[in-house]
């Protein structure tokens, strides 16, 4: 079913050019929008502006089920390198990412999980920072957006 429906939807944002349209469709379709988290609700000794190699994170409540987690971020780059995030919950890396743009960006992760208790924790691991040279490559995390799909 699903895959019928993700075919003539792309079938069709190619015939009448409206992509937009058909990913929103989408989304109302098969995602529930469960949390909202601002830049301001992660934790850690850096908070949501990692300016060396460490971790923030938020812990929160989910029921059983499969998951979509969309986290913005964006980055100051250093000797031509982009920062790297690597996304973990409960401690198990789930993926990670480039993060390759000064303006706010959002990327997105997948995971199913058990009901319960989880820590959501993003980790910067390519730090580099020259005071004589001006070179600061950073991360920093912004909103964190939690949509459970619908069976």
């Amino acid at each position: 079913m699903r895959k019928k429906f993700f075919f003539n939807c792309f079938r069709f944002a190619l015939y009448k050019s409206n992509l937009k349209n058909c990913l929103y469709s989408l989304i109302k379709k098969y995602l529930k929008l469960l949390k909202e988290f601002p830049r301001t609700e992660w934790k850690g000794p850096l908070g949501a502006n990692l300016a060396s190699n460490n971790r923030c994170w938020i812990i929160t409540y989910l029921p059983k089920g499969e998951f979509l987690f969309s986290v913005s971020a964006r980055e100051r780059k250093a000797l031509g390198q982009y920062p790297y995030m690597f996304f973990r919950i409960d401690n198990r890396i789930v993926g990670g990412k480039w993060v390759e743009t000064t303006e706010w960006k959002y990327y997105n992760f997948h995971s199913k999980l058990e009901k319960g208790k989880h820590k959501i924790s993003l980790a910067f691991i390519n730090d580099y920072y020259d005071p004589k040279a001006g070179k600061d490559r950073n991360l920093y995390v912004g909103e964190l957006e939690i949509f459970k799909v619908i069976e």
